[in-house]
């Protein structure tokens, strides 16, 4: 018989703390593949001292800025700092005066809790890729949400380096490029980072699951009619389709993932014909291909969007460059989070909606094609950048009557249901391209 070695409590077990921090932080996906026997109690207590030692470091850093007679006293961003610093240390210290900024900071954090677990679970659960059971899929994405907030440290660390360069004193342009450009660095583009990091350690996750049995049954492709009883060389008998194309996997190889296509070609393929391109490719394979193209389209649509909210036509002063730099960044980063981070909430939607169904598309196939339809993003960001660059010419040149409020609003409403139309045909497409799939 067997010796089962007795479990550590929990606590005992996590008293290496900073290390499980180094580990997530240096090489997330190997620390990934470690969290598939992880419990959500143990994710819970990751969770809260990571929340502890951030709001601590929060405390420290609002301090010093409230002491530093160097800072600026009139900024916005430092006053923010300071008040929520004061709420802490008033509360911790159990003086009158900082009860209404502890009940506003107590509220504000139980609604950044609840926000955060929405956000997260169904984030992870579909970047893990796997054709699991739904309660599995939510324990999983709870370990994960729970060890991925460890990030929650060095984003608070990367946004008072964005303050303190925001606030710095600047006397000739040069400087003010070098602090603007850094603080919207830091602000957007080190936390997108940290977002990708914290998919990593979803991915490594995925791959330290076992693989799942796949499915015995084949159904035709085209209307979703089970083959089981069909020979290979027959037809199907509900749409007259051949069966060949339901059981082989050789009429679904598309040239991008067996490394054949560029991405340009690739994208282009999704953009022009999305129907077509998603008949080609395999739903329960080669997801790190899907992932790559994900990480390319979110890269080169960013850096377009960068550059068009960058833009400060027809003025052309340092001033107005370093500003639109500065911007063009922050903007950039915050498209560089917004993009994969929609895409993979549709791929939650999208695998719930295919259970709902009977459909035979699970959650790879799922994450597969929201992979492959961030491809949109780069025309978006042609046309988000250049309704940005539209809006400011038009102050610049003085079109600022009473009706130029009616025409913004306009102008943007458009270019948003146009958008929300492009994705609902393009995802309508894939999906009945992808909903029966076999392999």
């Amino acid at each position: 018989m067997r010796h089962e070695p007795s479990k550590l409590p929990t606590v005992v077990r996590l008293l290496p703390f900073p290390l499980t921090m180094l580990e997530i932080w240096l090489t997330p996906r190997w620390a990934g593949r470690r969290l598939v026997r992880r419990s959500v109690a143990m994710a819970i207590v990751v969770h809260v001292l990571s929340l502890t030692a951030g709001v601590a470091l929060v405390a420290l850093i609002g301090w010093v800025f409230r002491h530093d007679p160097s800072l600026s006293r009139s900024s916005f961003v430092v006053d923010v700092w300071w008040y929520v610093s004061g709420g802490l240390v008033k509360q911790a210290s159990g003086r009158v005066g900082g009860a209404t900024n502890a009940m506003i900071l107590a509220a504000a954090g139980v609604l950044g809790e609840v926000f955060y677990w929405c956000l997260a679970v169904p984030v992870f659960g579909a970047w893990i890729g796997h054709a699991l059971p739904q309660r599995r899929r939510i324990r999983l994405a709870l370990v994960l949400a729970g060890f991925a907030s460890v990030w929650f440290i060095p984003l608070v660390l990367s946004w008072a380096v964005a303050t303190l360069l925001f606030i710095k004193s600047m006397t000739t342009w040069p400087e003010r490029w070098f602090y603007q450009l850094g603080a919207s660095c830091f602000a957007t583009v080190v936390p997108a980072v940290m977002f990708a990091m914290s998919l990593r350690l979803a991915r490594g996750l995925g791959e330290g699951l076992d693989a799942e049995d796949a499915d015995e049954d084949r159904f035709c492709e085209n209307c979703g009619y089970n083959l089981h009883a069909t020979g290979f060389d027959s037809r199907c008998p509900e749409c007259g389709q051949s069966a060949a194309r339901s059981f082989s996997s050789i009429y679904r190889c598309n040239g991008w993932e067996v490394g054949q296509k560029p991405f340009v070609r690739a994208a282009a393929a999704v953009l022009r014909n999305p129907g077509r391109f998603f008949r080609t490719i395999r739903t329960r394979v080669l997801l790190n291909r899907a992932r790559r193209f994900m990480l390319a389209s979110t890269l080169v649509s960013a850096v377009i969007f960068a550059l068009l909210a960058a833009g400060r036509w027809p003025k052309f002063s340092t001033r107005a460059i370093s500003e639109g730099l500065s911007l063009g960044v922050l903007l950039g980063g915050l498209w560089a989070i917004v993009v994969p981070a929609f895409s993979i909430i549709v791929a939650s939607t999208v695998t719930g909606l295919a259970r709902r169904r009977g459909d035979k598309l699970d959650g790879c196939g799922a994450l597969k094609m929201v992979c492959y339809l961030s491809a949109l993003a780069i025309p978006w960001a042609v046309m988000v950048g250049g309704t940005l660059i539209a809006t400011y010419s038009l102050r610049e040149l003085g079109y600022t009557g009473p009706g130029f409020d009616r025409t913004y609003t306009l102008m943007w409403t458009i270019v948003g249901v146009a958008l929300i139309v492009w994705y609902w045909i393009a995802g309508s497409r894939a999906y009945e391209a992808c909903r029966w799939a076999n392999t």
